[in-house]
């Protein structure tokens, strides 16, 4: 009898065949060590979603213990099996990990982040690195607390995170700033990230970050930033010369929708300095509420020293859906414009009935419709 084949040898031939179904389900069912590669093609597109209304009850009703269990509380048992081989194929994740109410905009509690988080994720980290998890896209609404419970290293891989983080009522605001930034130091393989920080009904005004190890994000290209306090929260902290590096940033959207107050010019300003001077930003998409002060505030700034810029999208947001700009603003917003000191320059703005722009050689005019801002 010939000797076995290597399973190096195998795996190739496993490979070569990635799109034969029937071929691989054959394969797998020849032993136990061709498995983990034939499920590598057959389920390579593998997502968990985990929601907090799946954990709040039990699966059922019944006094017994055993069928108390969450669902969590079953795929953390799946996990921490030492014959679980799922972990590596599980490449994206859901987790609503923060308590919300009704109406979608406030958070209720004072806990930090629920019982099952940190379970969770210690499940995940437990693995060998040959099962060990393999992420690349997570998307998470939680409190700044969660984020300390998720291990340094767990997220090596990750390349798109999405998260909607906002304090309980009892946290403060520079604690939780702290928290995000320190989660954020530990993903460097991050290509896009997309951050709503938000406060609602409260006022909060501009505070130092103290001692802070920088944070390297040398992989990141696009950057979608909410904050909906005049620019006060999220903003100066990526303006800090030193404490956030991007130096391939290709895409910023700076979504400064929620904003009913005056809009912070300083901090709006520094961070255009800042950030995306630093990094070769060539699309930057702005979106606010269009309100006579914030127009004022949009006019004053200046785009001098986004030397690569190639893409400027302008997005408003009026609370009439018939209403668009008035010639007035609309002047407001082409001087903002026209700080920009590039040759080609495309720019889409809000329409106008009574102004058209004026005509500038390299700048291509785009008048669009009302449109949308951050998407979360």
């Amino acid at each position: 009898m010939s000797p076995p084949l290597p399973i190096e040898l195998i795996e190739r031939i496993i490979d070569v065949h990635h799109d034969d179904k029937p071929f691989l389900k054959e394969c797998s069912l020849v032993s136990r060590t061709w498995v983990p590669r034939t499920r590598l093609h057959l389920f390579s597109k593998s997502s968990t979603m985990i929601q907090t209304r799946f954990y709040q009850t039990s699966y059922r009703s019944h006094d017994n213990e055993e069928d108390k269990r969450t669902p969590t509380d079953v795929f953390c048992e799946i996990l921490d099996n030492p014959f679980c081989t799922i972990t590596p194929y599980v490449r994206s994740m859901r987790i609503d990990a923060g308590n919300r109410s009704k109406q979608g905009n406030t958070y209720i509690g004072e806990t930090g982040y629920p019982e099952w988080f940190p379970k969770l994720w210690n499940s995940l980290n437990s693995k060998k690195e040959n099962d060990a998890l393999n992420l690349t896209l997570l998307w998470m609404e939680v409190h700044p607390e969660a984020l300390g419970q998720i291990p340094p290293g767990v997220l090596n891989t990750l390349t798109s995170l999405s998260m909607w983080v906002s304090p309980p009522i009892s946290a403060s605001e520079l604690k939780g700033m702290h928290l995000l930034f320190a989660f954020l130091g530990h993903l460097e393989s991050l290509e896009e990230l997309r951050l709503a920080f938000t406060i609602n009904h409260r006022i909060v005004e501009p505070s130092g970050s103290g001692e802070r190890k920088p944070v390297r994000l040398n992989r990141l290209q696009r950057l979608h930033l909410r904050d909906n306090t005049s620019g006060n929260l999220v903003l100066p902290w990526f303006s800090i010369p030193g404490l956030v590096e991007i130096p391939n940033l290709r895409n910023v959207f700076l979504d400064l929708f929620g904003v009913r107050s005056i809009l912070n010019k300083e901090t709006v300003q520094s961070f255009l300095d800042g950030i995306c001077r630093v990094g070769k930003v060539e699309d930057l998409i702005v979106y606010f509420h269009s309100t006579e002060s914030n127009v004022q505030v949009l006019s004053e700034l200046d785009l001098r020293d986004l030397s690569e810029l190639k893409v400027l999208d302008i997005r408003t947001h009026i609370r009439e859906s018939n209403q668009i700009v008035n010639s007035e603003d609309f002047a407001k917003v082409v001087q903002f414009v026209l700080t920009a000191r590039v040759s080609e320059l495309t720019v889409y703005l809000p329409r106008c009935q009574d102004s058209e722009p004026p005509m500038k050689k390299g700048i291509h005019w785009v008048q669009v419709p009302r449109r949308q801002g951050f998407f979360f």
